[in-house]
């Protein structure tokens, strides 16, 4: 992972984009910004399945047990919730596990505000063809 800030702010803001820029070690300027796009899931699944043939696996609550497979085979995922900084902005970071909770590793705002809540949280998967 290569920490990348983002440079964009507020609704349009591109943290998801710096977000996947430090996980596959980009860039900022090589990765779009997803949010400005109707359905941002779909169109940044469209584009790491075009790039680097795989995508996003998201889900709203994480279970280690039952997921205990995919935290141990992913180290780094994006978490998503609203920031410390501004309760109404919802924000992406990474995280990791830590023992049965998440730890963020990276928040692109150079603020590094973090997360008040997690409300979302996205796995990098390969995609067979």
């Amino acid at each position: 992972m290569r920490k990348v800030n983002q440079t964009l702010f507020g609704k349009q803001g591109n943290c998801l984009a710096a977000c996947i820029a430090s996980a596959l070690e980009l860039d900022i300027i090589d990765v779009p910004n997803f949010i400005t796009s109707g359905n941002w899931k779909k169109a940044v699944n469209k584009w790491l399945n075009k790039h680097y043939n795989m995508g996003l696996y998201f889900t709203d609550k994480i279970d280690y047990d039952e997921n205990y497979e995919l935290f141990q085979s992913r180290p780094i995922f994006l978490v998503m919730g609203f920031a410390y900084a501004d309760q109404c902005s919802y924000h992406c970071c990474l995280g990791r596990r830590h023992k049965k909770s998440v730890l963020i590793v990276h928040d692109p705002d150079p603020k590094r505000g973090g997360l008040k809540s997690h409300s979302c949280y996205a796995f990098f998967v390969h995609i067979v063809k």
